[in-house]
């Protein structure tokens, strides 16, 4: 009976079926953010090589000094109009 159809099953193979369905649903969603936040994360790294590799070497300099000493917001600000 491999060429079973869903309207030959009975309504317990349904619900089992859909239950099923639905946790593999959940999985896949699950996977599915696992996934995105990993490309997002790439993306945030190469957006932070791209930025510091256009910075001056006295702007490195000002970013590292800053990073050292715990200043994240201003250093944040390096090589931005108006920033540092």
């Amino acid at each position: 009976m491999a060429n079973r159809t869903i309207s030959d099953m009975s309504e317990e193979e349904l619900i089992t079926a859909q239950q099923h369905l639905d946790v593999t649903r959940g999985q896949i969603k699950a996977e599915m953010l696992v996934i995105q936040r990993e490309l997002d994360r790439r993306a945030t790294a190469r957006r932070a090589r791209e930025t510091l590799e256009q910075l001056s070497e006295p702007e490195k300099a000002a970013l590292a000094q800053m990073i050292n000493a715990g200043d994240i917001e201003s250093a944040g600000e390096v090589g931005r109009p108006g920033g540092q």
